[in-house]
């Protein structure tokens, strides 16, 4: 990195989400940081001169009250008269703030390890919504939630659907 403004800054000094490793940007975690480097990678990869698509990545946050982040990776056409000029990409990083429920969402799925649907699937259990109801609302079958409710229940060490909603309660998943 060869540069960032205040507000890049501010994040990076978070350390959270984002942050510099030898110089190179860093995510939270090994997935997310192997993401954001290939898309750097791809914006600076020239072919016959021209540079890479670059890219879009969203960074989920990592606490139910705050917010995720959306890093735009833009490639950067050096100037003709530098042939000599490395490849550069512009990170763009700005704030995305996200409804309650995808906060509930992602809470659960940093918690306990659930998939996205399973996560969702659970915050409407939480809510109150039975199977029956659900499999409509998700445009599946009941036998499907099933499977979901299942996999949900195992990952959060529940046995029933009324364990897991007072679980859910108590770690502040519920409404």
């Amino acid at each position: 990195m060869l540069s960032a403004n205040k507000a890049a800054k501010a994040i990076l000094a978070d350390r959270t989400r984002l942050r510099l490793v030898d110089g190179h940007i860093a995510a939270a975690n090994a997935h997310m940081t192997r993401a954001l480097r290939g898309l750097v990678a791809d914006a600076c990869f020239r072919i016959d001169g021209e540079p890479g698509p670059g890219g879009e990545l969203y960074i989920p946050p990592v606490a139910a009250n705050a917010n995720g982040l959306r890093v735009v990776v833009l490639p950067v056409d050096p100037v003709a008269e530098c042939a000599a000029c490395e490849p550069a990409a512009i990170l763009k990083i700005e704030p995305v703030r996200i409804s309650k429920t995808e906060a509930r969402t992602a809470a659960l799925i940093r918690r306990f390890g659930l998939s996205p649907r399973e996560a969702q699937i659970a915050v409407h259990i939480a809510d109150g919504t039975s199977v029956s109801e659900l499999a409509p609302l998700l445009n599946v079958k009941i036998c499907t939630v099933r499977t979901h409710l299942a996999r949900i229940l195992r990952k959060t060490g529940c046995n029933r659907q009324v364990q897991l909603v007072v679980l859910l309660n108590n770690v502040g998943v519920t409404r």
